[in-house]
């Protein structure tokens, strides 16, 4: 008697590169190129990314920025001192030294190497300084050489600016200091040397206490990327760790870098 069984349906194996029944196709299951890497969209393939690759070909782009925004702020520094210099030139034509001597100070202090309109604010005020020397003006030479040094000591950055004309500043100053001072107060060359010795001080900031506050600044900066590189995933969903270090370390950059500018 013949069999009325029905017959077993046969299983065959799924073939590589296809995926098999009942399971979730996923990207390891892609056929690829011999020697190419399977990605699940959070690991990175061989060689840089994409991303990678726009950042690197950026720099060009962002250092054009960078010196256009300087470029631009060199040009206003050096249109307020030319600015400077003309409305002092304009106070000193209509008689009014003390107001020219204001301008020009204030065209010293906006400094950019090379300026030429700082070279003549100074010419300017030692100007001022030499004639009112000749009229026997102490407080008028006073306050043209308070000027000068007023002038180039806030414009100190790294360096001072015309060094060696404010030390000769000084030296006047000193001499013209011990002899507007009461003749009871000592010799006058001890009393010129006594200037002389405070005048030859700079004023300044601390420098631990400067280091400091900029230490606090880049903590501060540095904390920010962090949180966002690694406080953050990539559904913006917060890391609590990194998250928490980074918002401490804010914290903590924010309150040195305030307590450098206060006690600088």
């Amino acid at each position: 008697m013949r069999s009325t069984a029905a017959p077993r349906a046969s299983k065959s194996r799924p073939s590589q590169g296809q995926p098999s029944e009942g399971r979730r196709t996923t990207a390891r299951d892609i056929p690829r190129p011999s020697g190419q890497r399977a990605t699940d969209g959070f690991s990175q393939p061989n060689g840089p990314s994409q991303a990678n690759r726009r950042v690197r070909s950026g720099w060009p782009g962002f250092l054009a920025i960078a010196l256009l925004a300087l470029g631009l702020v060199v040009a206003r520094v050096l249109a307020d001192s030319a600015s400077a210099v003309s409305a002092g030139d304009t106070a000193s034509e209509q008689g009014n030294p003390e107001l020219a001597i204001e301008h020009y100070q204030h065209a010293v202090r906006m400094y950019v190497p090379g300026s030429p309109y700082v070279r003549r604010a100074l010419e300017r005020l030692e100007k001022i300084a030499a004639g009112a020397s000749q009229r026997g003006e102490a407080t008028g030479e006073r306050l043209a050489l308070e000027a000068i040094r007023a002038g180039l000591l806030g414009a100190r950055s790294l360096y001072t600016p015309h060094a060696e004309r404010l030390a000769a500043v000084d030296r006047r100053l000193a001499a013209l200091y011990a002899r507007i001072e009461d003749p009871s107060n000592g010799k006058p060359e001890a009393r010129q040397a006594w200037f002389a010795e405070r005048l030859a001080r700079r004023p300044g900031p601390r420098p631990l206490i400067s280091l400091l506050a900029i230490g606090g600044l880049g903590l501060w900066l540095g904390a920010s990327v962090l949180f966002i590189r690694r406080g953050l995933d990539r559904g913006l969903r917060l890391r609590p760790r990194w998250a928490l270090f980074a918002g401490v370390a804010f914290l903590v950059g924010f309150a040195l870098f305030v307590f450098g500018l206060r006690f600088a």
